[in-house]
């Protein structure tokens, strides 16, 4: 290495070396440890003595305040990161097992999430939400999904979930909230899985009058009599086999997602009143 190669190297260690110091240091003594590091005659030991001299100036006038708070950020950082592979298990769980088992998953996972986020719980819900949107919406995901044939049943399962997180939040008491989510949930999916099949099935394979049934022939792991006939031009579609077909894996995903959804909105709710009651009493 060259002598003035070794020199430009030198002084680029020279602010790194610098911002070692804490700060009363840096400003009071920065431009002096500058200039005897440029004048010196073993540069280099000098340079690792005065990093050395800089970590040992930090540690010790690091406060225990300064302490806390590190630690308290690198807590937080690794229950996000718990928290965000937790939010994974319901989704494996659906593609897996079967919905109602991931549909619980959900619920669990969106409680937990619920009294840890805080006042943030609405950026898990709201990503939970843009997925269904995605998923139903998208035409890659026609195949699985329904993506790109059923925007009248994402729309309604979108809407309904936001008004019905709304009301949830709304609402005093916890019991309250969590029978409001239930009914109202079982409304919302069952209201989107019929859209679904009166847009693309008609009254001879998929019998209006077995409605009700529609969303849990995608739910329950039997097969259901939803009265399908067959016909002409699609003479395998028969028992209503016709119907689970359409609605393929949405109703599924709406489920997983609303009881996410729900069970968080619910849980962030009551750890804010429970927050709240030290401040009431006082």
């Amino acid at each position: 290495m060259t002598r003035r190669r070794a020199g430009t190297i030198r002084r680029l260690l020279l602010p790194v070396v610098l911002v070692l110091y804490p700060r009363a240091i840096r400003d009071r003594y920065g431009e002096e440890v500058r200039e005897l590091l440029i004048d010196s005659r073993q540069p280099w030991r000098d340079t690792a003595d005065a990093a050395r001299t800089a970590v040992d100036e930090r540690f010790a006038t690091l406060t225990a305040t300064q302490v806390r708070g590190s630690a308290r950020w690198l807590g937080k950082s690794v229950r996000a990161a718990s928290l965000g592979a937790l939010a994974v298990v319901p989704f494996l769980i659906f593609l897996v097992f079967f919905p109602p088992l991931a549909a619980l998953a959900g619920g669990v996972v969106g409680g937990i999430l619920g009294g840890a986020v805080g006042r943030w719980w609405w950026v898990p819900a709201g990503a939970g939400m843009l997925l269904v949107c995605g998923l139903g919406l998208a035409p890659a995901t026609q195949g699985a999904f329904g993506g790109g044939s059923a925007p009248p049943a994402v729309a309604l399962w979108a809407v309904g979930t936001a008004a019905l997180v709304g009301l949830v939040w709304r609402l005093p008491r916890a019991r309250l909230r969590w029978w409001t989510a239930l009914v109202g949930g079982l409304v919302i999916v069952h209201a989107a899985a019929i859209v679904q099949v009166i847009q693309l099935l008609d009254e001879v394979r998929a019998p209006r009058e077995y409605a009700l049934g529609w969303y849990w022939s995608t739910i329950v792991p039997v097969r259901l009599n939803l009265g399908g006939r067959v016909t002409p031009d699609a003479p395998e579609l028969s028992g209503g086999v016709a119907v689970p077909d359409v609605l393929e894996l949405l109703p599924p995903l709406m489920t997983v997602v609303l009881a996410f959804v729900l069970a968080l909105a619910c849980c962030a709710r009551s750890a804010r009143e429970t927050a709240r009651v030290p401040g009431d009493q006082v």
